[in-house]
């Protein structure tokens, strides 16, 4: 299911793709294409294990 990005703010929206492609290029699972997982994930610091 698609969320509904019109209603993001353009900010948050621009963060989630560049943090997306970050991923991708990493090799790794695309951890920011959920708005609620990249709030929650904005509590911590970068280096953060949680």
């Amino acid at each position: 299911m698609r969320q509904d990005d019109s209603t993001l703010p353009p900010e948050l929206y621009q963060a989630m793709c560049k943090l997306g492609r970050l991923y991708i290029e990493e090799g790794l699972s695309d951890r920011a294409a959920c708005v609620h997982t990249v709030l929650d994930n904005a509590r911590y610091s970068l280096g953060c294990d949680r």
